[in-house]
């Protein structure tokens, strides 16, 4: 067969066998029976302590990297606390607020015999908004720093902007907490000849090291 031969086709058409599904045991322990659903577990005490873990960082960064932006950007600790019209930076959680994506609300109306929605295609439109969250509240960022910018729920940053005449941050740039502080690996050391740690893989000598978590250090 040649590139340019036709794919045959079967003279009957394809059809997909039909399948059932086996009900798993009354024991199986990752079944979640309707009398031990909760919806009390969720992620704000998660997002509470990353932010309050990675606040001090972000503001650091931020200090020093608007510290000679024209206008003198001030720090807002809450973000509620924004004066329009004037130049500052804010820090808190990033919240993607999409209402195409699942409902929690819609789970408790199926849970009551309420005819649940048809399933969406995708969850995202034209009508997301960003949002930066704290303890005190949330504000909308926008602006084309935020439609260029690849952000999801959850990240810790700092925006700085000014608050527009209907209460959205109009942002201009943004700050991140960065990488964590890499802990430092120390001197590594030669094993003596003869060492469980010495090798030779094809003529040539190879020292394998070991991390130690308790000193930080090769071993």
């Amino acid at each position: 067969m040649t590139v340019a031969d036709p794919i045959p086709v079967p003279s009957t058409p394809l059809t997909r066998p039909g399948t059932t599904a086996v009900s798993p045991p009354e024991h199986a322990s990752f079944i979640i029976k309707a009398v031990d659903k909760s919806y009390r577990h969720q992620y704000a005490n998660i997002y509470f302590v990353r932010l309050r873990e990675l606040r001090q960082h972000v503001e650091q960064r931020a200090k020093k990297r608007w510290n000679e932006v024209a206008g003198n950007p001030v720090f807002v600790p809450r973000v509620l606390d924004v004066e329009k019209g004037k130049l500052c930076f804010i820090i808190g959680t990033v919240y993607m607020d999409m209402p195409l994506k699942p409902n929690v609300l819609e789970d408790v109306a199926r849970d009551r015999s309420i005819p649940a929605p048809p399933p969406r295609e995708k969850y995202y439109s034209d009508n997301d908004s960003v949002m930066l969250e704290d303890e005190s509240g949330r504000i909308c960022l926008v602006g084309d720093r935020i439609r260029s910018a690849c952000l999801v729920t959850g990240v810790i940053l700092g925006a700085l902007g000014i608050e527009t005449h209907n209460g959205d941050f109009e942002v201009v740039d943004l700050c991140y907490p960065g990488m964590a502080p890499q802990p430092s690996l120390g001197v590594p050391w030669s094993p003596r000849e003869g060492s469980d740690n010495a090798m030779e893989v094809d003529g040539k000598k190879y020292i394998r090291y070991i991390l130690c978590p308790q000193t930080n250090g090769l071993h």
